[in-house]
């Protein structure tokens, strides 16, 4: 089963229907789209795709209630079958993706597997440079130490049932709980989904500032700090660089800068006990377009 939870997608849950009910390998049975609070046209072309194709079910909550929710309602639907992937409305995957994740979590003795996700943005503006660094970091950590995405996963279903409420950072809790209880995570580099990301420097602080919020909030819950949140090694750092010399050098330290900056936001959010459950979108990142 897949699950997609969805919240004003309109510009992309067409495209994204359109490709799983085309290239889904046949053991994917059924696609739920849960879209919770939307007021443009979600529903609508959702639900076209629901008259058209009987694997593509619908479920609207009439209020936004946040992904925690969403993911709840997921997973409830999930008990009947062997496996959820999910990911999310706003991106892509490549083509084989699922196959390849599928394959991934049946072959190699994990009972989770994340995929790898790809940014389009162009890499030769500064905002650009600082998506795929931060991306490419993602890529280089989880060949090393795995790491679950909410932008493409699939786990098997029975380990987790529930997620409790306000949950920030879903795919970091999902993680903890499957390694608290003893199972092993897996990455499939080759299962690539595309993703937009933020175009401003405003939209990329709003998003990192809501991300280190959530890694606390998970710290809090399970009494022990989430590895993403140690800081990467200025190597580390230079690997994962889209591209080097002076000038990558120089980004490279306005992107630790920035970091830095999100950092001490999210914890002022959390001096104000500011959880941002029902995310505020960062609007750059809702136009899957390459090049940008």
């Amino acid at each position: 089963m897949i699950g997609i939870p969805a919240y004003e997608e309109e510009r992309n849950i067409g495209r994204l229907l359109a490709f799983l009910c085309d290239e889904c390998p046949k053991e994917v049975k059924d696609i739920y789209v849960v879209s919770s609070g939307s007021r443009n046209g979600t529903n609508e072309i959702a639900a076209s795709y629901s008259e058209r194709n009987p694997k593509v079910h619908l479920v609207v909550e009439k209020e936004r209630k946040g992904k925690t929710s969403a993911l709840n309602l997921l997973l409830a639907k999930s008990e009947k079958y062997d496996v959820l992937i999910c990911m999310g409305a706003d991106n892509l995957p490549a083509k084989a993706s699922i196959h390849a994740l599928i394959d991934n979590l049946r072959q190699n003795n994990v009972d989770a597997v994340g995929g790898r996700p790809v940014p389009v943005n162009t890499e030769h503006n500064l905002m650009g440079f600082f998506i795929h660094l931060l991306w490419n970091l993602h890529h280089l950590v989880s060949l090393k130490s795995p790491k679950l995405s909410g932008e493409l996963m699939a786990f098997k279903t029975g380990i987790v049932r529930e997620l409790p409420p306000a949950i920030i950072n879903d795919d970091t809790y999902l993680q903890a709980v499957f390694e608290l209880k003893g199972h092993r995570i897996g990455y499939c580099h080759d299962a690539k989904v595309y993703l937009m990301g933020p175009r401003t420097l405003k939209d990329f602080i709003k998003q990192r500032r809501r991300v280190f919020v959530g890694h606390k909030q998970i710290e809090f819950l399970i009494g022990r700090k989430v590895p993403t949140m140690k800081w990467p090694k200025w190597d580390l750092i230079l690997e994962a660089c889209p591209f080097k010399r002076m000038k990558g050098r120089i980004y490279s330290l306005l992107f630790i800068m920035f970091q830095a900056v999100a950092l001490l936001l999210s914890k002022w959010d959390l001096y104000r006990n500011n959880l941002p459950y029902k995310w505020d979108m960062a609007k750059t990142t809702k136009a899957l377009k390459y090049g940008i």
